[in-house]
């Protein structure tokens, strides 16, 4: 509240022209920010104009036939082909493109509208399907060559040397009977049984244990829920966080982190796949798990607090939090072959309150087997 205000609810000895004054500042910032969400909010149906003539022109781009073809062309059918697939591949660049501009936009309209870094739960799934949609396109481009045969000599081997924070066990039951039409998956849930580590943090992962500021102020996470009540708590949790999380003192050790978690993984699937490790491949990685960093971050400064769950191989499919990649599968009743993303689940109310609610955010990706 603005300090001329505050004395004039405190006491009656502010003069008239000067509240009037302050009054019409306020109004002048109201008009400017009503103005630039008008602004947010035209270039956010521009861009959602362009995804949907770029995708509509993609569903409708015509197919290459045979028909198409003369007897002796297949020359040309190659030259024809190899265009066909390369638009596609620009296409989709583009589609991916305009979504990230159109989550940045509606991020845009939604920070300068807030005064807090409170977030909608379909902007966390707008997020949470971009990130998704990144690694899954990472993991294709590196990994898609890669033979899908695992000696059971190698894995033993490569199983040993992890550090117990790996989930050995998850693993190796991803990669018992792996196969070619499931390899891409399981490389994807390899990635995210690691990456899960940056989500289920209680606080704000990779920030360095060195920092007493930091220390304090997770002690106190610890014991304010015996002396708050819960509303208090989680207002003070999100308030405290959100200063921690915006601090530049820890930004380098954030990118440190999210190297290192990158240097893992990739060395993860080169192991299994018998792939050489690349600097480009470890960049193009860490870029994302910086991403992925900073969404967890977000999600820990929320009032309501976010559980994050990676249903293990072998459990059986639920529908009510979990989404199967077979679309025709949804209702037979299968098991989890291996699962790509995290159930997310949101615990209380918009103010933190009432902790007997659950709802399920994001539904959990797997790939099932069936009987």
């Amino acid at each position: 509240m603005p300090r001329l205000l505050k004395r004039a609810i405190s006491s009656d000895q502010v003069p008239r022209h000067e509240l009037e004054g302050e009054i019409a500042v306020l109004k002048k910032q109201l008009r400017e920010e009503t103005e630039l969400r008008a602004a947010y909010q035209e270039r956010c149906s521009t861009l959602e104009e362009e995804l949907a003539a770029l995708q509509t022109h993609d569903v409708q781009k015509p197919e290459v036939g045979s028909s198409e073809v003369e007897p002796n062309g297949v020359a040309v059918e190659a030259v024809a082909l190899k265009q066909h697939k390369a638009a596609e591949r620009e296409a989709k660049r583009e589609t991916v493109i305009l979504r990230q501009q159109l989550v940045d936009l509606k991020r845009s309209i939604s920070t300068s509208t807030r005064i807090e870094s409170q977030v909608t739960d379909s902007t966390f799934a707008q997020e949470m399907e971009f990130l998704h949609h990144e690694l899954q396109n990472w993991v294709v481009i590196n990994f898609r060559r890669a033979k899908a045969d695992v000696s059971a000599s190698r894995l033993s081997v490569f199983l040993k040397d992890l550090p117990p924070s790996a989930y050995p066990e998850t693993l190796e039951k991803l990669y018992e009977s792996i196969e070619s039409s499931s390899k891409l998956a399981v490389y994807q849930a390899t990635v995210m049984t690691c990456l899960l580590d940056v989500f289920a943090e209680r606080f704000l992962y990779g920030i360095k244990n060195e920092y007493p500021w930091y220390m304090q102020v997770c002690e106190a996470a610890k014991k304010l829920p015996d002396i708050f009540n819960t509303v208090s708590y989680n207002k003070w949790r999100s308030v405290s966080f959100d200063q921690v999380r915006q601090c530049q003192a820890i930004e380098a050790d954030i990118d440190l982190s999210a190297a290192q978690l990158a240097d893992r993984i990739c060395g993860i699937l080169c192991t299994v796949t018998e792939i050489e490790e690349n600097d480009a491949r470890n960049s193009s990685l860490t870029g994302i798990v910086r991403r992925a960093i900073g969404l967890a971050h977000l999600f820990r400064v929320q009032r309501p607090q976010y559980e994050f769950a990676l249903p293990l191989p072998g459990t059986p499919f639920d529908s009510s939090s979990m989404e199967d990649a077979e679309a025709d599968n949804q209702f037979q009743a299968g098991t989890i072959r291996c699962s790509t993303w995290p159930t997310v689940t949101k615990i209380g109310d918009e103010q933190g309150d009432n902790l007997h609610l659950r709802s399920i955010v994001i539904k959990a990706r797997v790939v099932c087997v069936f009987p």
